[in-house]
């Protein structure tokens, strides 16, 4: 690696540091780009390095990072999550009706706005179930 750069399992998802200077795993292999890579020979026995207190502030480290990234990424996906809502709203603004089958669930002007843009005529209808009879009918 010409970088240290820090990677999780694809299986496991357990965070590891790839430092640089050092081969990369196999499991890493699609993780990291061929321009960070360098030449480097696989040493003939790997040892842990530093000690017990330094592999643990290690460890520490790692985990406080990973925990910063699973914040960060429920953040978004809370974010994305509140725009998808927003885009399902507006479209429904704008369409009048919500996506799928016309149901007794929809108001009564989500169905007549169904009605309007698939041009079916449910004047004779008296009730929210029977607009959703009539437009399901239509459909077949």
């Amino acid at each position: 690696m010409r970088y240290t750069v820090i990677r999780p399992h694809p299986v496991t998802g357990v965070v590891s540091i790839l430092r640089e200077g050092e081969p990369v795993p196999d499991w890493a292999d699609d993780l990291v780009h061929e321009d960070d890579l360098v030449e480097v020979e696989a040493p003939a026995a790997v040892k842990p390095s530093g000690t017990d207190d330094e592999r643990v502030t290690e460890a520490e480290e790692v985990a406080r990072v990973a925990t910063e990234a699973l914040t960060t990424a429920e953040s978004r996906i809370s974010e994305l999550e509140d725009e998808l809502e927003a885009a399902i709203a507006e479209k429904v603004a704008v369409r009048g009706y919500p996506d799928g089958d016309p149901s007794e669930d929809w108001k009564g002007d989500e169905l007549d706005a169904y009605a309007a843009a698939k041009t079916v005529d449910i004047s004779a209808a008296k009730n929210k179930a029977e607009k959703a009879a009539a437009l399901l009918a239509a459909q077949n």
